[in-house]
């Protein structure tokens, strides 16, 4: 009987060799075989079905169904476990486990156990058990796994009995620390792989962090590369923003922006040790100070009442003015922050041509907007022109000034992405020779504060055509605005919509404001217009995160001087 067994288990493995003469791997040849035994009748489908079992603490206990007596055939059990956040490993004891197999197989390929941890949303196994393994132990890394135990229809063993125990590992939660260190500990060669998450949170007014990489030692790339041993640095919404898979011989500084960061570190224990050593402190984004004077009030809402209203029934006939899409003309004095910004451009066939933008007043000396247009790739810039107190039309009290390069501070990570055509890092300052004098047309908008948070009072406002062939609006328009969190992920952009069907940003709108109102009344900057859709309107519009920006902002407004 057992000779035709082998004999049996000869022709199966031949057959898989002989279909398939390339190169397999372990997994692959693994997979092929367990296919092949399904197929001639090994494995049978699946007809006792175990309720998924979930548990939450910090131990238990898992059995197969009538342990200590033998589990039934065809059985499909699974059990998930999940334990504290505070915790970063579960290790599992295999104190009684009896499960059938070929004898001499590792391959499990009759009944077995299959054990998963995750890692976020990924679920990665870490392995399949069978036969005798009384007293294994193994460890999950993180706060969750999973349990699956398959058997056939053929011979049933005992089962077993698995007792779990949450504990504090590598990695973990800290919270309200304005400093700390990660390090990684030592672990036993039997640790095949190992993964550490640290996760980060700022205190209460804190909301960036400085980490700074003293050690880092890692294997070779020939040992696996980044699938195998890597340590990942992470933002609050998972956008990797460092990624080392070699050794560093320098320290290294990375900058996060928010409330929380994660680190991730995944280790492949057949290399040689990993070292892994950092330091992390918190602090609050400085406000800014350039301007103490009033913002982000229209004049209007300062004057006496008798000259507003001579001067209100004076703007109605302007309220025909051509519009941004789905847009409506602003009154004098609405919108005293926003400039028109007309570039004028040498083209590679050594013609000009005209490029209008927005820009938004920050305080006397210093306008935002953004970069690309302020900066081209193929085209030579003559000069850049600022038009003050043009945002409506019939104003003869309108201010050109003509800007020197020198003026002009580029974010020194600006780039165009070359597969999807964004800008990135889309922002750019300039700053006057001259301070600005306010007034009814000229009034700066309030930098963003820790404090302010984005809510459903929110406006664009611009110069953008009203249609895709439409001319240039003579006017600025304003629409309402819903923010919708970062775009593509990326923690520097903000995606928004506009009220109305046919409604949004068109060509010319670059580098305008996406202001938002506080409880107050006054109105603090949130975005400055960076890209749209192919269509116009766009549909949905990325602007650049102002208070993503708020220390280069800062750096820059306090720093930078300009030499008449």
């Amino acid at each position: 009987m057992h000779l035709l067994c082998l004999v049996n288990i000869w022709i199966l493995l031949h057959n898989v060799i002989a279909t398939d003469h390339t190169k397999l791997t372990y997994a692959e040849w693994y997979e092929k075989v367990w296919q092949k035994w399904k197929k001639n009748g090994y494995v049978t489908k699946k007809n006792f079905e175990c309720q998924t079992k979930h548990s939450f603490g910090k131990k238990g206990i898992i059995e197969t169904p009538n342990f200590p007596q033998h589990y039934p055939n065809n059985a499909d059990c699974t059990w998930v476990i999940e334990t504290p956040k505070e915790f970063t490993e579960i290790r599992v004891r295999f104190v009684q486990f009896n499960v059938e197999n070929v004898r001499w197989s590792k391959l499990c390929i009759k009944d077995s156990l299959e054990v998963f941890q995750y890692h976020g949303l990924d679920k990665e196994k870490k392995g399949r058990y069978c036969g005798k393994q009384n007293d294994k132990e193994v460890t999950i890394y993180g706060n969750k796994a999973e349990f699956r135990f398959q058997s056939n229809g053929y011979r049933a063993r005992r089962g077993f009995r698995i007792e779990w125990e949450a504990v504090k590992g590598c990695g973990g939660v800290i919270e309200h620390e304005t400093n700390g260190k990660i390090v990684l500990p030592k672990y036993s060669k039997t640790e095949k792989l190992v993964h550490c998450t640290w996760e980060i949170h700022a205190p209460k007014n804190h909301n960036k962090f400085e980490l700074d990489v003293s050690k880092l030692h890692l294997p070779h790339k020939g040992y696996g590369g980044c699938s195998k041993t890597s340590v990942e640095v992470m933002d609050a919404n998972d956008q990797v923003l460092s990624k080392f898979c070699h050794s560093l011989n320098t320290h290294k500084t990375i900058t996060i922006h928010g409330k929380m960061f994660r680190v991730r570190v995944k280790i492949n224990r057949k290399t040689k040790r990993t070292v892994f050593r950092a330091s992390w402190t918190t602090s609050s984004r400085k406000l800014p100070k350039p301007y103490t004077g009033q913002c982000g009030r229209p004049y209007m809402e300062v004057v006496p009442e008798s000259i507003l209203r001579d001067i209100v029934n004076n703007e109605q006939r302007h309220r025909r003015a051509r519009r941004l899409v789905g847009g409506t003309p602003v009154s004098r004095g609405e919108w005293p922050w926003i400039v028109q910004i007309q570039t004028t451009l040498l083209t590679k066939h050594f013609s000009t041509r005209t490029v209008t933008c927005g820009g938004v007043i920050v305080s006397p000396t210093h306008i935002l907007t953004a970069a690309h247009c302020i900066k081209r790739k193929d085209e030579e810039v003559i000069q850049h022109d600022l038009i003050f107190g043009s945002s409506f039309e019939g104003n003869t009290d309108q201010k050109t000034l003509h800007v020197d390069p020198r003026q002009i501070t580029v974010h020194p990570k600006f780039t165009i992405d070359p597969k999807s055509g964004k800008p990135q890092n889309d922002i750019a300052i300039i700053q006057l020779k001259d301070q600005l004098k306010f007034g009814y047309d000229l009034q700066p908008v309030c930098l963003p504060s820790i404090k302010d948070k984005e809510d459903e009072n929110c406006h664009f406002a611009g110069w953008g055509k009203t249609s895709e062939n439409s001319l240039q609006s003579k006017t600025v328009n304003s629409i309402q605005a819903r923010l919708w969190g970062h775009c593509d992920r990326s923690p520097s952009v903000i995606c928004a919509t506009y009220d109305g069907e046919k409604a949004g940003a068109c060509k010319g709108d670059s580098g305008s404001p996406l202001v938002c109102t506080r409880k107050n009344g006054s109105k603090y900057l949130v975005g400055i217009l960076s890209y749209g859709g192919r269509t116009c309107p766009s549909l949905v519009d990325g602007h650049m995160d102002v208070r993503y920006y708020m220390d280069w902002i800062v750096n820059v407004m306090q720093n930078k001087s300009i030499n008449s």
